[in-house]
């Protein structure tokens, strides 16, 4: 299943993309399928994960890679070897973060992304395979970037900028890329694993011989940071010019240092990254045998020690000053705390594993390994904003200036917002799931759209919604009315373009909303539509043996770009 926000792969059902958390196409489920997440499950899964990260200061992980194909005929997904992997039949790997969730409407909206316009996302990258010819084309927008012979795959989290305009690719012979707008340059014939900073700058990566090695993209110099890592766990800052890496020293301990482009400096020992921010003012760092969290200069002063953190996911701003974590206190009860620059903690949330940002789909979002799962939110500091108790589900609050929390939406199964104080959610009642909007930043009154929906899109202004009733009908909701679609039922994927195009498939045709009417796009779809965070979308026409791909920048004129392929 592809993520319509990041284009990540994702089992076949899942609930959240895995990747960025985004609401996934899933059936609505009987009550008896639902699933319950108790304390004692969490309470497993984040001891299993501080055992993970004390064991990968002595051992290198290995790699995790996922793949990011485009409209596929049929979702796929597999764990990822280090090397060996054949791109045609392995497109997925496991994710960093495993998210239990309920969801239980359709979502594919990408509301509030104008052809890009103010968008977090800058390019998107996206590859279309043809079995017969045995070729893989790496595409942006409708521009073949590069033919390559044979399989190949986009990586994703830690191979990709957080704005998405340059991205890592590697061929089924093990050959690496940095593929950016203009070209796609090789940077190295066989590694192992590569990082890639949020700018897109530079990239860490291990090579055939598992040296840590330093690339410079604009450049395509290098240079050697460490002849031999023990772990591989590394933290980059924004700009990628401080680099985070754990190491034996001399006397066999592993040593966390600082690569700063030039040289490495002793951070201390026992630790390991969580994250950096430029000139690596802060650094966050995880201490195994304390299990707390810890921060030293760019000198290797300890500045401060924040407190415990039993849970392995961390939430950071675009500059990694801000971290959001979890604690646990003795009775079990989790609570998740705030530090900005290495200062006080400040308490956020009680009774929950972690929170995160609730933005518009036009903020950019990354998540990056390290000594844990990294959430990378594009926005300035966690002043200020909505927060949820989940990624797009649970209870959402204002989190303000001083870091309080008011106004509150509970027990969502879906939330989403268009502008950073409307939400936009679902929640369930007597095994119905009614539609709901509300600003929570003024804590203004609950407002009830519909009834008993099954599927959900919205446009850009965060109160245009488009849904389908119990009666399998399309409805548009705006400004307190509803109008029925005319003709638009049995509908199956319902998506939202850049350019506020509302799209839907039935019974294999693809149409598009006109005013209170729809009308025809294509009569034989192949696959799904695939719109990306830049508002771009792609549909394909045919079958597995030979078909079309079609591309619209915004959603309003389609144009085939590349024809006769297979699967």
């Amino acid at each position: 299943m592809i993520c319509p926000k990041c284009g990540a792969e994702n089992a076949d059902d899942s609930k959240f993309c895995e990747g960025c958390g985004t609401p996934l196409e899933v059936k609505v489920p009987t009550p008896e399928a639902k699933v319950e997440e108790t304390v004692e499950t969490v309470t497993e899964a984040v001891e299993e994960k501080v055992d993970e990260a004390k064991a990968a200061v002595e051992n290198t992980a290995e790699a995790v890679k996922e793949a990011v194909p485009v409209v596929p005929s049929e979702p796929k997904g597999a764990d990822t070897p280090k090397k060996g992997i054949d791109p045609k039949i392995v497109v997925g790997a496991i994710a960093a973060i495993a998210v239990i969730a309920l969801i239980v409407v359709l979502i594919n909206a990408i509301g509030s992304l104008g052809s890009g316009s103010g968008s977090g996302y800058k390019d998107y990258y996206v590859t279309f395979a043809d079995e017969e010819d045995e070729k893989t084309y790496i595409v942006n927008g409708n521009k073949t970037i590069m033919e390559v012979n044979g399989g190949a795959y986009l990586y994703s989290g830690d191979g990709v900028s957080l704005d998405r305009s340059v991205q890592i690719m590697e061929d089924e012979e093990g050959a690496a890329y940095v593929v950016t707008a203009k070209k796609a340059t090789k940077f190295a014939s066989d590694i192992s694993e590569a990082w890639l900073s949020d700018n897109g700058a530079f990239i860490v990566y291990l090579n055939e011989d598992d040296e840590l090695k330093y690339y410079t993209v604009s450049s395509g110099k290098e240079v050697k940071i460490e002849d031999e890592i023990s772990s591989s766990v590394v933290a980059m800052s924004p700009d990628g010019k401080s680099v985070l890496y754990v190491a034996k020293n001399d006397d066999d301990e592993a040593v966390m240092y600082l690569f700063n482009g030039k040289e490495s400096t002793k951070i201390g020992s026992g630790i390991n990254p969580i994250t950096v921010s430029n000139g690596a003012k802060y650094i966050y760092a995880y201490n195994l045998e304390d299990e707390k969290i810890v921060v030293y200069n760019a000198k290797g002063e300890k500045k401060a020690a924040i407190g415990s953190a039993v849970s392995s996911k961390f939430v950071v701003n675009k500059d990694h000053t801000d971290v959001l974590y979890a604690d646990r206190s003795d009775d079990g009860d989790y609570k998740v705390y705030l530090t900005s620059k290495g200062g006080e903690k400040v308490k956020i949330a009680s009774d929950t594993s972690m929170v995160y940002p609730l933005v518009a789909d036009d903020v950019a979002v990354r998540s990056v390994s390290t000594v844990g799962t990294v959430s990378i939110y594009g926005i300035s500091s966690f002043k200020n904003i909505l927060i949820s108790t989940g990624r797009s589900s649970g209870t959402v609050y204002y989190l303000n200036g001083k870091y309080e929390t008011s106004g509150k939406v509970s027990d969502t199964v879906m939330a989403v917002t268009a502008d950073g104080a409307n939400v936009i959610y679902v929640k369930e009642n007597d095994d119905k799931y009614n539609l709901y909007t509300k600003n929570v930043k003024k804590d203004g009154e609950q407002v009830k759209v519909a009834s008993d929906i099954q599927n959900l899109a919205y446009l850009s202004d965060g109160k245009t919604m488009f849904y389908v009733n119990n009666d399998d009908q399309l409805v548009k909701y705006s400004g307190g009315k509803e109008t029925v679609i005319k003709g638009a039922d049995d509908i199956d994927d319902l998506t939202v373009t850049g350019d506020d195009v509302v799209l839907f498939t039935s019974d294999d045709a693809l149409f598009y909303v006109s005013g209170s009417g729809k009308k025809s796009l294509a009569s034989e779809i192949y696959g799904s539509v695939s719109v990306l965070p830049t508002g771009e979308a792609y549909y394909r026409v045919g079958d597995e043996d030979s078909y079309d791909v079609y591309y619209s920048a915004g959603g309003k004129s389609f144009k085939v770009f590349l024809k006769g392929l297979s699967d």
